[in-house]
């Protein structure tokens, strides 16, 4: 869904954390941000310096830093949802998202599966790029979330 609704150019997903950073001032305050953001870059510097990586997920029980790190995604998805929501433009948007979202479920679903990475489904890469909302100014976050310098993911602010 984050992919249909960007505003400019669509060759790469977003990350979960980089959505929840770029979208979740709508619900979350400043300490919660910061909380999330620094949960985020602790447990994907324990899945680096771990030599199972994400395979910890297949364990049980799980790594305390690997439940805590589920779980904040979690926690967010139903606001991350709500927000995107409120971006669809058309309802062209919502059978595309509809379509491809079931494409990627059953593909990965598929016993050899290999992920594309963040590789965005040709069909959206295609699609010209939206243009921002007049008035809009773009800022990259950085894993911290705040508006300093990063290639990491732009947003704009309206």
């Amino acid at each position: 869904m984050e992919l249909v609704v960007r505003y400019g150019e669509r060759s790469h997903r977003a990350s979960l954390a980089n959505c929840i950073r770029g979208y979740g001032k709508a619900w979350m305050t400043k300490t919660e941000m910061r909380e999330f953001s620094q949960i985020n870059l602790s447990a994907k510097l324990y899945f680096q310096g771990n030599e199972d990586g994400y395979k910890v997920f297949n364990q049980s029980p799980l790594p305390e830093i690997a439940l805590t790190y589920a779980v904040e995604d979690m926690m967010h998805f139903s606001e991350l949802y709500e927000e995107l929501q409120k971006l669809v433009r058309t309802s062209e948007e919502w059978d595309l998202i509809a379509s491809e979202t079931q494409k990627a479920v059953l593909e990965a679903m598929r016993e050899d599966f290999v992920s594309s990475g963040s590789k965005a489904p040709d069909i959206i890469a295609a699609l010209p790029p939206t243009p921002y909302p007049e008035g809009a100014v773009t800022a990259p976050l950085n894993n911290e979330g705040t508006q300093e310098e990063s290639t990491l993911y732009k947003i704009a602010i309206i």
